[in-house]
């Protein structure tokens, strides 16, 4: 099959849906030499692995919003009618999608732009409203990142597209997270981002999403209570943050919290090595990665026991209602102050991270575009 690939997060987004497609073109590059891919971009990228029969389609996006729409009106036309090839891989973006039809296999990691609407800039919420349906219905396959998003896509629809046409595929770490770090990566990492000696760790862009607020309030009352550990925030502004920053200023905790921004993720499986534990409050997930990437790492995880986050971390986790500060202050209290409850957790977690793969995931992207 000649197969194309939308890579454009893979260049722009350095997490999310970035990491999805990185690591789904890196894996089909050591595996499969049977079929031939076409990887649709708006810049020269390099993804590290030599595979001829990988080819780079470079189309410039160069204005904004309306460069955007020619970008997808011409790549829609040169996949389907230049090349004429058999598949269509979108990861995230829907208009591909949405102009062509029976031809693409539509990778869905969520549904928030539509669910919670409050939550997205202005752009995204219209973008979601205006194609999603068409999307989804045009697609000839649909591939959830998890069971909670394949229920939200079949709820949206409301018997538009049959449950057949849905599948689901998990997600994984990305692949610098193979390899343990050794003694000087953690020295190193924790010299160049001044890290303190005890810290729990949350790792997320900064937006509303992610529930930072309510974390800040916990993390507040463990404090409170004595709390020696510094709190660290790993991820870079999205939208809406500046109320993070507020809270952390209103509740006086500018000395206890430490924000890093954007860290590489050749230097992450450090910084995780380092916590006690790990928090992630989410409202809304269609996976999950951090808490996986902490498992991965050893650190026992705290989050929400909403949407896809129970179905990631299964029994590996502390799982507490993400809108209840109080709830949340008295487990990672009880987590800190109790290393049998850690090492029992970091323990699961390690197991619970071993069933995930991009492996896995790639070989269901390609049984869907097969079909």
């Amino acid at each position: 099959m000649r197969i194309g690939i939308d890579i454009r997060s893979a260049i722009h987004e350095p997490a999310g849906i970035g990491t999805l497609t990185l690591n789904l073109v890196r894996q089909l590059m050591r595996e499969d030499r049977q079929n031939e891919y076409f990887l649709y971009g708006d810049a020269p990228f390099d993804f590290g692995i030599s595979n001829d029969r990988f080819h780079a389609v470079t189309k410039s996006s160069v204005v904004p919003v309306v460069g955007k729409l020619v970008w997808h009106l011409s790549a829609a036309f040169d996949a389907r009618y230049r090349l004429r090839l058999d598949r269509f891989v979108s990861v995230g973006s829907l208009q591909v999608s949405a102009l062509t039809r029976d031809f693409t296999v539509l990778v869905v990691p969520d549904l928030s732009h539509i669910l919670l609407p409050e939550y997205h800039i202005a752009k995204s919420r219209v973008t979601a409203r205006l194609v999603m349906k068409q999307a989804l219905f045009r697609a000839r396959r649909i591939v959830a990142i998890s069971e909670h998003t394949k229920a939200d896509i079949l709820a949206y629809m409301k018997g538009r597209i049959e449950e057949r046409k849905v599948s689901v595929s998990h997600l994984a770490c990305d692949e610098t997270f193979s390899r343990t770090p050794t003694a000087e990566d953690i020295r190193r990492v924790q010299e160049r981002y001044l890290l303190p000696e005890k810290y729990v760790l949350a790792v997320g862009t900064l937006e509303p999403r992610k529930n930072y607020e309510t974390l800040i309030r916990a993390f507040r009352k463990c404090v409170d209570e004595g709390l020696t550990h510094n709190l660290v925030i790993v991820g870079r502004k999205g939208w809406f943050f500046g109320t993070i920053f507020r809270e952390v200023k209103t509740l006086g905790l500018e000395s206890n919290v430490r924000f890093l921004g954007f860290v590489p993720s050749d230097d992450l499986p450090s910084i995780y090595a380092r916590a006690d534990a790990f928090v992630y409050p989410s409202l809304y997930e269609g996976f999950g990665i951090p808490p996986l990437e902490a498992m991965t790492c050893g650190v026992p995880v705290i989050t929400s026991n909403t949407t896809s986050l129970p179905e990631v971390t299964g029994n590996a986790a502390i799982l507490v209602n993400p809108r209840d500060p109080q709830e949340l202050s008295v487990q990672l209290s009880t987590l800190l102050r109790d290393e049998q409850l850690r090492n029992f957790y970091r323990r699961a977690g390690i197991e619970r991270a071993r069933q995930f793969s991009w492996k896995s995931f790639a070989d269901k992207i390609l049984e869907a575009a097969q079909d």
